[in-house]
C-alpha cells in the first residue's frame, strides 16, 4: 500500500492511525473502494502494525461515507465478508449514518431491514455498529437507547430459539456496541 509504510514510524498511536486513514483516502481515490478494502486488507496480513491500527483507520473513511448516505444500507462493497480490518469501514459508516435517525422503536426495524441478507458476521457487526450509535445518541439514558436494540429482528425472526439463535446473538452485540461506547 503507497505509503503506508511511512506511518509505523510515528511514535503516537492517535498519529500513526490518522497517517493509514489519508492513506486508505488516497488509495480510494486512485482505485476505488472496493480494490482499497482488497489492497489493505491484504497488506494488513503481513504487517502487524497496520493489522493493529487498521480498524480504527477505517472509522473515519466509514464515516464520511456515512455523512452521504441517503438510506442505512452500505455501499454494496461493505455489505460483504469483511475483515477485523476492513469492519473498520462498516463501523464507522452506521455510527454517523445513525447519527441523523431519530432514536425509537422504527430504529430497530431500520437495523432489521438494514443488516439482514449478510453473512452472519457482517449481520452481527452491522447490528454491533448500531449499538455505538445509539449510545452515542442518548447517552444519559440506557433505556431509551436499549429500545431498539430489543427490537431487532432478522429475516423475520423476533425471538431467539434453539435453531436459530441470530436474532438474541444480535440484540446482544448491539447491545454490546452500546457498551463499548459508554465505556470509550
Amino acid at each position: 500500500v503507497p505509503g503506508v509504510s511511512g506511518c509505523r514510524y510515528i511514535h503516537a498511536r492517535d498519529s500513526q492511525i490518522a497517517c493509514y486513514t489519508k492513506q486508505f483516502k488516497a488509495l480510494i481515490r486512485r482505485d476505488g473502494l472496493r480494490s482499497a478494502v482488497r489492497t489493505v486488507d491484504h497488506a494488513a496480513k503481513s504487517d502487524s502494525n497496520l493489522s493493529g491500527l487498521c480498524h480504527m483507520a477505517w472509522h473515519p473513511v466509514g464515516s464520511e461515507l456515512g455523512k452521504r448516505a441517503v438510506s442505512l444500507k452500505p455501499p454494496a462493497v461493505l455489505r460483504g465478508s469483511l475483515s477485523f480490518c476492513s469492519e473498520g469501514l462498516l463501523h464507522g459508516y452506521y455510527i454517523t449514518a445513525l447519527d441523523h435517525a431519530p432514536l425509537s422503536a422504527e430504529v430497530g426495524r431500520a437495523i432489521s431491514q438494514s443488516c439482514g441478507g449478510m453473512n452472519r458476521r457482517a449481520m452481527l457487526n452491522c447490528v454491533h455498529s448500531f449499538g455505538h450509535s445509539l449510545e452515542r445518541k442518548s447517552p444519559n439514558d440506557l433505556t431509551k437507547a436499549s429500545r431498539p436494540c430489543l427490537a431487532v429482528t432478522l429475516d423475520g425472526h423476533s425471538a431467539q430459539t434453539a435453531s436459530d439463535p441470530l436474532p438474541g446473538s444480535a440484540r446482544f452485540e448491539c447491545l454490546y456496541g452500546m457498551y463499548m461506547e459508554k465505556s470509550l
